[in-house]
């Protein structure tokens, strides 16, 4: 059973791995659509690197792909780089979990024990899941704390100007999504590989012991 739940481990931390690439550095964090006061029905799409203000009726998109207009340190950027950080490092930590996985099967690699890898493989798995959910948290508060829009442009007296403010409806992109379900997932994968990484015992009669050979038994006639 231990070997069959680290094949499925294995394969399903294969899929993360490459979506969390994904999430991290392609895929939509939050969607903000301007309120209903507004016909233009513009958006403001951001991503962990990149914040784009859409105008779908005039066709028109500007991007900040660098995101050095809010992800520079001297405009609260701050927890940008340590989101882009900590998703990197869950990329490289489930990867590591994927190779401690692979080794642990008893088809790549004979030893006395498998133990250790599938308790790395765990570790591994957990602290990626530990990663991805401080940065949905955070992000998440984040999002439902800031102001998104346009402020008031007014003056004293009679000559004063005032402007409607631009509300924006703040929705989580497949980013956020997808990074609350990787880390569940992760949890759950590093909890199983821990428990279940006692080694499956093999008893021959002819060694006299249960210890997995380091590799196949030849019998003489």
């Amino acid at each position: 059973m231990a070997q069959c739940l680290r094949l499925v481990c294995f394969l399903t931390l294969t899929v993360i791995v490459f979506l969390d690439i994904w999430v991290s550095f392609g895929a939509t964090w939050v969607v903000g659509i301007q309120g209903e006061q507004r016909m233009q029905n513009n958006q403001k799409v951001e991503s962990l690197w990149s914040h784009c203000d859409l105008q779908p009726n005039y066709k028109s998109e500007q991007c900040d792909t660098l995101f050095s207009s809010i992800g520079g340190p001297s405009v609260d950027g701050g927890k940008y780089l340590v989101w882009r950080a900590m998703t990197i490092i869950s990329v490289l930590s489930f990867a590591a979990s994927a190779a401690c996985c692979l080794l642990s099967l008893d088809c790549v690699l004979m030893t006395d024990s498998k133990q250790s890898t599938a308790l790395a493989a765990g570790s591994f798995a957990l602290f990626s899941g530990m990663l991805l959910t401080v940065t949905a948290v955070w992000y998440s508060i984040d999002m439902t704390t800031r102001n998104v829009g346009f402020n008031n442009i007014g003056g004293a007296g009679r000559s004063s100007l005032s402007t409607r403010i631009d509300i924006y409806n703040q929705r989580p992109g497949p980013g956020l999504i997808f990074a609350y379900i990787m880390a569940v997932i992760a949890v759950i994968i590093g909890a199983c590989l821990i428990i279940y990484s006692r080694d499956e015992e093999c008893y021959d009669p002819e060694i006299g012991n249960a210890r997995r050979p380091s590799m196949p038994m030849t019998h003489r006639r």
